[in-house]
């Protein structure tokens, strides 16, 4: 099974938040430190996200595909998805094994909506602008722009 994101902006505004702050999930300790907006940190967690797709891309081509890919914005729309997606590949109903109740919330908030239309609005048209063509992040910013008009 494989999850990815379709909104990776998103993702690596969650990345630069969590990296500032510790909070991963919605089930660690609500931090004391404020996160403060950083395109170069979104920059490189958007980079990092990448690659890490490049990579589960390159494993599955090589020993065989996923069993199945999971978008994470469908399984805070659906949670019983998770449950049959744990049930699916362990062959157990989550209710035998103890699980707790999927307690885990959304962290969506209206400053990393922010961040992420900030980004968007600012920071991809200046790279999109200043990028030599060769860059790595050139396709990497052609394709959030192609997915924006797309939206």
């Amino acid at each position: 099974m494989y999850l990815e994101r379709r909104n990776r902006i998103a993702q690596a505004v969650s990345i630069s938040v969590g990296a500032q702050t510790g909070e991963w999930t919605s089930l660690h300790p609500r931090a004391d430190v404020a996160p403060s907006y950083d395109a170069a940190r979104i920059i490189d967690a958007l980079a990092m996200v990448r690659q890490a797709q490049a990579e589960a891309n390159q494993y599955f081509r090589r020993y065989g595909g996923p069993v199945a890919v999971l978008e994470f914005e469908d399984l805070l729309a659906d949670r019983d998805i998770v449950r049959l997606a744990f049930e699916r590949i362990t062959q157990t109903p989550l209710s035998r094994v103890g699980a707790p109740s999927l307690a885990l919330k959304s962290q969506a908030s209206p400053s990393k909506k922010l961040w992420e239309d900030r980004f968007r609005s600012e920071t991809l048209p200046f790279l999109k602008q200043t990028l030599p063509p060769d860059h790595a992040l050139v396709s990497l910013v052609d394709d959030e722009i192609q997915g924006q008009a797309r939206q």
